[in-house]
């Protein structure tokens, strides 16, 4: 997988340099294209779709045979693995909230 990102260069003497901010950005798009050609939700999506279900993330957590660590994570940019996708997909065809599962 190819993403053009901008890149920051010496003025002196042409090379390009180290720019976090560009290095974290150039990240950030390489995840949400690899995200969006696998089909996986991104952060906002996660934590959209664990408040409109009703869900803490503790309970998502369990759902997911994961820790809270693990949704904390997934709701602040680390893609999902192949199994909590899909998991999160079907959960995402679900309609309305889900009653006692805030801890």
């Amino acid at each position: 997988m190819t993403v053009t990102s901008p890149v920051a260069f010496c003025t002196a003497c042409g090379e390009d340099v180290f720019d976090r901010e560009l290095d974290f950005a150039a990240l950030e798009m390489a995840y949400a294209e690899y995200r969006r050609r696998k089909g996986l939700p991104g952060p906002a999506e996660i934590a959209a779709l664990r408040e409109r279900l009703g869900l803490s993330r503790k309970a998502l957590a369990e759902i997911l045979g994961c820790g809270e660590d693990g949704v904390r994570r997934y709701e602040t940019g680390v893609v999902p693995t192949p199994e909590h996708a899909e998991v999160l997909r079907r959960l995402a065809k679900q309609t309305g909230k889900r009653k006692g599962c805030r801890d």
